[in-house]
């Protein structure tokens, strides 16, 4: 069985399951940069054999973004069946083309962009939102915030999150590809409005194995 219909047949299964549930918006910004290339195998496994086979139903619709030097809206696809799926089989595959291109990372360019993309969106539905990054910044000449003090690059991740964290029905889970100890994990921490409740918001997983691997 191919990788398209073992999709589908979950996804069959599990919209059976969840008949009654409101389909979601999925968001997932990736980062396509250079320092990404070692472990993006990694990466493409999880959003093909665990997000897109296990944690997307029927009916939802699934955003895809990547982010290097800029960030870059890819594909918008409801989930109906398998052309949809394949779809974005073929999107996310394509991905890994996009690392060898990616010299620079401009990460809180990209979480600004995220937040007004997803501020467009309809309000009425579910957002969950997946970050998977190394987080390292490393802007190009033209970034706002290339050359700029570290204190201020990090006031600005700050606000980002801060302005993540604070919408109710936004349920934010990052991954970080390998582990980076430059960023403070208390940024991708905290608690916030979801869904009218105080429940963390943001919750830190490393893809990758071995004993240094934490759990923020």
């Amino acid at each position: 069985m191919d990788r398209v219909n073992l999709i589908c047949m979950i996804l069959f299964l599990c919209s059976s399951f969840f008949a009654g549930a409101e389909p979601v918006d999925i968001i997932v910004l990736v980062d396509t940069s250079i320092s990404m290339e070692s472990c993006f195998h990694d990466v493409t496994s999880f959003l093909l054999d665990d997000l897109l086979a296990t944690q997307v139903s029927h009916r939802d619709t699934l955003h895809l973004l990547q982010f290097s030097d800029v960030p870059v809206h890819e594909k918008t696809q409801t989930i109906t069946g398998d052309y949809s799926i394949a779809t974005i089989i073929k999107e996310i595959l394509f991905l890994r083309e996009k690392v060898i291109l990616g010299k620079y990372t401009d990460v809180v360019t990209a979480l600004e962009e995220l937040y007004h993309y997803i501020k467009g969106l309809s309000l009425s539905r579910e957002k969950r939102i997946y970050l998977i990054t190394d987080m390292i910044h490393d802007p190009p000449a033209e970034s706002p915030y290339a050359d700029r003090d570290p204190a201020l690059v990090k006031y600005a991740l700050s606000r980002s999150t801060r302005m993540i964290r604070s919408q109710e029905g936004w349920y934010v889970l990052a991954s970080y590809l390998p582990k980076n100890t430059n960023i403070s994990p208390e940024l991708f921490s905290g608690h916030g409005r979801v869904s009218g409740s105080n429940a963390p918001l943001f919750t830190g997983v490393y893809l990758t194995t071995g004993k240094d691997t934490d759990h923020l």
